[in-house]
Order: C-alpha cells, then sequence, then structure tokens
C-alpha cells in the first residue's frame, strides 16, 4: 500500500484530487489530505462532499500576519513535517496554487517523490 498526502488550499485543488482520492482508495492505497487553508472554510462543504478528511489543517488564515497568511518558509517546514508524521511515499501537488509550491518544495526538501496533477484537465 502507497501512502500519498494530497497537499490542496482551495476550491479547485480539492475538485481536481476527488477522483484521483476516489481511484486511490478503490486500489488499496491512502491518501491523506493536508488542507492548507487558503480558503477556509469555504473548502469546507467540498471536503465533506467528496469524502476527503482532512488528516491536518494548517493555520493558514490570514490574521497570522498582515501580508495574508504564514510566511512560505514556515509552510515548506510544517508540510516537511507532516510529510514525515504521515510516512507519505508520495506528495501529490495540484494546480499553481500556493499549496502546490509548498508541497512540492516540503517533498523535494525531504527526498520525496512529486506527483503534479492538473495537466489537461480544463482543456478538450
Amino acid at each position: 500500500m502507497t501512502t500519498y498526502l494530497a497537499c490542496i488550499g482551495n476550491r479547485s485543488d480539492i475538485i481536481g484530487m476527488a477522483a484521483l482520492h476516489r481511484v486511490l482508495q478503490a486500489r488499496g492505497d491512502r491518501m491523506l489530505v493536508l488542507h492548507t487553508g487558503q480558503q477556509h472554510p469555504m473548502t469546507d462543504l467540498l471536503l465533506r462532499f467528496f469524502g476527503m478528511d482532512p488528516f491536518l489543517q494548517m493555520p493558514w488564515q490570514r490574521e497570522t500576519t498582515r501580508r495574508g497568511g504564514l510566511p512560505t518558509s514556515d509552510l515548506v517546514n510544517m508540510v516537511g513535517r507532516v510529510i514525515g508524521q504521515a510516512k507519505a511515499d508520495v506528495v501529490l501537488v495540484q494546480g499553481d496554487s500556493r499549496a502546490a509550491l509548498v508541497g512540492a518544495l516540503a517533498a523535494e526538501h525531504y527526498q520525496r517523490p512529486v506527483a503534479h496533477v492538473e495537466a489537461g484537465l480544463r482543456s478538450r
């Protein structure tokens, strides 16, 4: 069984990962959701709808700094710790959001493969 850690932050990330979540579950793999909270609480409904309960919800809220969130370096360190805690084999990122950047940087730093999910989702 492979453990995937999906680093998601906004509604389009959730929608993009939902089908992959179903496929991985059906084949017996684990997909843990790390929600960076970019569009919290708007994303809660979508997470519940797709049955994607967050393994961890990060404190991304705008109150954390005047500029709209935690510094990227802090988020990379936090995600890195979660990668270790979750014993993730692969880190999944979606789209071009800050969550994707943070997930990819943390995976690289902690020497885990990164899978970028999106190519062609909005094309014909």
